[in-house]
């Protein structure tokens, strides 16, 4: 093998390196076409709906969809929307008269807030359509109220409430407050529809309960409230809630909260963790001086939503069901994998969870209980009269709600995860593609950002990717309150504004490859345009779009062979066809054994030349594949590369690719040495000075 040259050459040698790199850059702009696509929403594809009246902000904070109708919670107001088009102010659209909290709770609030026109207010926090007749809560200046309106969005009694209880521990105290509700109509004691919520249990505590309210049959009645022990923090601690859902036997919510169990193996230190509670529907309490007025089936489990299994992504922001299965958006701000996480939970998982072993405490410690400790009957299991359990199951679920078991995502890692981007919402839809392949569609927001990403419905490959970004605001301060999928649109709250966006944005597509990867859409081959889906045109969403794109003209020709001669020699590809003019945009894609990915233009492994062309640095075996040049949708020029290596008799390639290895180790020795110089540097002087870097070099004879 060649020596490699002394110091004193590598130093004069690095400047010539170094203007040949310059020299080769200086033909060089970087000019790409992004993937995933970013449209900003506007004109018909977005509806604004915003009360002028009053002046300021409204507070728009809950969505109801019911069929052609949208039901908008305000502060203060409650509107009825056109679902097709929530600006049409000629049918469908209806304002309440003005819903403000009783004048006595209000002179009590204000003293204690100091933004009292902000916290001293109704706000809905949510509704529920039942029977024709809108039941909804507000939050009542810190004095909860539950209500009842009717289609015509007119109070069905005295308003305010003569009642002043009705709205306690069933609705939040203020507008910040956690809190979730759910409305179950069928399994309850008695039949006897009933809502169940997750909500503070008094004004200016931290105190939080699942409750639900005292059972009527006329104005009888029938079961007493029932809710969790408020003064056991084993059952909830330090909670923000985030869903709750109604799922046969059971309701489950879903909540963060202070992990007790952590705190002795982490030193004492304070623990957030994600947690879903099981409750039975037909639970009405136990016996005089155990569990009276309590749940006698409250148990909680930790979800798990890692990429090793062990990390967790603990932060809970939004979940939603789809069938059996339920998608979350986790956030973690700390260690490697910053960012979110989106697992998925099946329901029988989350069941065979709570059928697992018990957490005990004992003395600071926690431990698995063993089985035969367990009574009969098995704790959480749900029972014709909970009242009447034995004494010894009662005591057991009062201080044994946690199981060790967590509830384990469906797929080893994660179905989609993203570095430093935190989604707040998320909302699910299912769609199947041309060849009756089902896809679930996920709608996630960060900041005035929607991102649009695809996952295979049969999950177990966890394939998954964005497709599209839309930009739905141009304002920088933007906080999505809620969100709900129907009937193709989004409906979108925040503070200032309700917004409707058209899903299907096919047409924002303009080359092949982007739009056969939506399940919603398909290229037209006649037209060279996206167009919603339908038969004839084409769609491929995981497998090879590059194949499919490649049929839809007639530029390209085939591909060319090349072998790079010695290994860490540039590669320069041109992006042209005898046939076609290439148009913007212009995009690489490379082609491997396993895999087709874009090539990201990072200005050191792969640049752009003038022409559109792509330069490979320093190409080796890993370089090894089909490189495709695709000029608005279309295939343009293949290149079938190799790189078969330097042979044993060719001594001037043995002697390049060697002398490009030194060179590229003395790159790397010489940025370090300037980063240390400027790290030297800093100790004598306060102006930060920026870490000097050295790109790689490569020969040229």
């Amino acid at each position: 093998m060649w020596g490699a040259p002394c110091l004193k050459d590598m130093e004069r040698l690095s400047g010539v390196i170094l203007l040949t790199l310059c020299l080769l850059l200086s033909h060089v702009t970087s000019t790409l076409h992004d993937y995933p696509p970013t449209f900003t929403i506007a004109g018909a594809k977005k509806q604004v709906f915003h009360d002028k009246a009053d002046g300021g902000s409204h507070y728009y904070r809950y969505l109801l969809v019911d069929r052609d109708v949208v039901y908008v919670g305000a502060m203060e107001h409650i509107y009825r929307l056109n679902a097709d088009n929530i600006n049409q102010t000629d049918r469908q659209f209806l304002k309440s008269n003005p819903l403000p909290p009783r004048q006595a709770d209000k002179e009590l609030c204000d003293p204690k807030q100091e933004n009292s026109d902000f916290e001293c207010r109704n706000h809905i926090r949510s509704m529920v359509l039942y029977n024709n007749q809108i039941h909804a809560c507000g939050t009542g200046a810190y004095f909860p109220m539950y209500f009842t309106l009717n289609s015509f969005l007119e109070p069905v009694e005295v308003y305010p409430p003569k009642d002043r209880n009705t709205g306690i521990m069933r609705c939040p105290y203020g507008p910040g407050d956690s809190y979730v509700s759910v409305y179950v109509e069928r399994g309850n004691p008695g039949s006897i529809p009933a809502s169940y919520s997750g909500t503070i249990l008094r004004a200016y505590q931290t105190d939080y309960v699942i409750y639900r309210p005292p059972l009527y049959r006329g104005s009888t009645m029938v079961f007493t409230d029932v809710k969790t022990d408020s003064r056991n923090d084993h059952w909830l601690n330090e909670v923000k809630f985030v869903a709750a859902f109604d799922s046969q036997d059971y309701v489950f919510f879903f909540f963060k909260e202070i992990g007790l169990e952590l705190e002795s193996c982490r030193g004492g230190q304070r623990k957030v963790v994600s947690r879903v509670a099981r409750l039975c529907k037909n639970d009405i309490g136990g016996s005089k001086n155990i569990l009276e007025k309590e749940w006698t089936t409250f148990l909680k489990a930790r979800l798990n939503c890692s990429l090793n299994g062990e990390d967790y992504f603990d932060d809970l922001q939004d979940i939603k069901k789809e069938g059996d299965r339920y998608f979350a958006t986790f956030w973690r701000s700390h260690g490697y994998a910053n960012g979110t996480a989106v697992c998925i939970y099946q329901e029988s998982d989350i069941n065979d969870a709570f059928d697992g072993s018990f957490q005990e405490y004992v003395d600071g410690d926690w431990s698995e209980l063993p089985d035969n400790r367990v009574p009969s009957p098995r704790p959480g299991a749900c029972s014709n009269d909970s009242r009447k359990l034995p004494s010894e199951t009662q005591y057991f679920i009062k201080s044994h709600p946690l199981m060790t078991d967590v509830v384990q995502q469906l797929t080893a890692k994660p179905l989609y995860h993203a570095n430093n981007v935190f989604y707040s919402r998320l909302v699910v839809h299912k769609v199947f593609s041309h060849s009756n392949n089902m896809y679930y569609l996920l709608f996630m927001v960060t900041g005035n950002m929607i991102h649009k990403v695809v996952i295979r419905g049969d999950i177990s490959s966890a394939n998954s990717k964005v497709i599209a970004k839309w930009k739905i605001s141009d304002k920088t301060s933007f906080v999505v309150s809620s969100i709900v999928y129907s009937n193709g649109y989004l409906y979108v709250t925040t503070d200032e504004e309700v917004l409707q966006i058209n899903t299907e944005l096919c047409d924002q597509y303009y080359t092949c490859t982007d739009c056969v990867q939506d399940p919603q859409c398909g290229w037209n081959q006649l037209s060279q345009k996206c167009e919603n889906y339908r038969t004839g045109l084409f769609q491929d969403v995981f497998a090879h779009p590059m194949d499919v794109c490649k049929t839809t003209g007639s530029c390209y020709e085939g591909p060319q062979s090349i072998a790079v001669k010695v290994p860490g020699d540039p590669l320069h590809l041109i992006c042209e066809s005898r046939y076609c003019i290439p148009q913007d945009p212009i995009t690489w894609y490379f082609k491997g054994r396993n895999n087709d990915r874009l090539i990201t233009i990072d200005d050191r492994k792969y640049i752009l030349s003038e022409r559109n062309g792509l330069i490979v640095m320093s190409a080796n075996q890993t370089d090894e594949g089909q490189y495709v040049c695709v000029s608005n949708g279309t295939w343009l020029a293949a290149y079938n590369i190799t790189v078969p290596g330097c042979q044993t008799d060719d001594p001037e390639c043995l002697w390049q690719e060697e002398f490009r290895n030194w060179c590229n180790a003395f790159s790397t020795y010489k940025e370090e040495f300037n980063n240390w110089l400027c790290v030297k540097n800093e100790c004598f002087s306060s102006t930060e000075c920026p870490k000097a870097t050295v790109p790689k070099c490569s020969y040229h004879p």
